[in-house]
This record gives C-alpha cells, structure tokens and sequence, in this order.
C-alpha cells in the first residue's frame, strides 16, 4: 500500500509539472509565477516537497484527486513503463542539453525573443531537468 501511495505522488508530480507547464505560468493564483522557483529551490536542496507547496491549495487538491484517479484506472505495466520513459527522457535532456537547445525548432523559437528571455528560457531548462529528475 505505502508503494502505491509513493507511485501516486510520482504520478501527481509529473502531472502537477506538466499542467503547470502547460498553463504557462500566467501568474494568476491557479498558474503561480513562483513554480519555476520553488522548483529550482527545491532542487538545488533535493526537497521535491517544496514543489509541491508552492501550489496553492486548491491546486494540490484538484491534482490529488486526478492522480487518485489516474492510479486506480492505469494497468500497472503501463506505469512501469511510463516511469522508465520519464527517466531515459530525464537523462536525455540532462546528457544533451547543448544538442537539444540547438535543435532548428528550438534556434527558430529564440530568434523571436530578446536576450533577456532566452536566458529566462536557459534558466527555466536548467531548473526543469533537476525537477524531473525529483520526480524520475
């Protein structure tokens, strides 16, 4: 029982980083501007704990309830499976960053932002690989 439980928060944390992600950080209390943060805090201290309390409350329990879900639906050599992929991704974007940020796809999206930016985005990376690998 207490693995399962582990299994779920892996899963709540994978799913809490990729939906904040995808939220884009807004700064609105449901997006907060002080994930990236807290991540890179919680890294540089190896307390994945941390990124988890820099969500609002509201937040934890709404991805509580989607990872208690998910966990109860998902077959478990399709978790395995899923983790093994989070980690091999997980050293690939620690192992080939220099490749990765110089991707065509990657050098076009920085030719659209000032230099400022690209070094948020390069910070970003660089606080983001730790997160996961927290999480992997």
């Amino acid at each position: 029982m207490k693995k399962c439980t582990q299994q779920l928060i892996k899963c709540s944390g994978l799913v809490i980083f990729a939906g904040l992600l995808l939220a884009g950080c807004s700064g609105s209390e449901e997006t907060p501007t002080t994930f990236f943060e807290g991540v890179k805090e919680a890294s540089q201290n190896n307390d994945p704990a941390a990124v988890w309390n820099t969500l609002p409350a509201s937040m934890q329990s709404e991805f509580d309830s989607l990872a208690h879900d998910v966990g109860n639906r998902m077959q478990a050599e399709f978790y395995d499976s899923s983790w093994i992929l989070i980690r091999r991704i997980s050293t690939l974007l620690e192992t080939k960053k220099g490749f990765i940020l110089n991707t065509p796809i990657v050098q076009m999206g920085m030719l659209q932002i000032d230099a400022e930016e690209k070094e948020q985005f390069i910070t970003t990376y660089d606080s983001i690989v730790p997160a996961i690998n927290l999480l992997a």
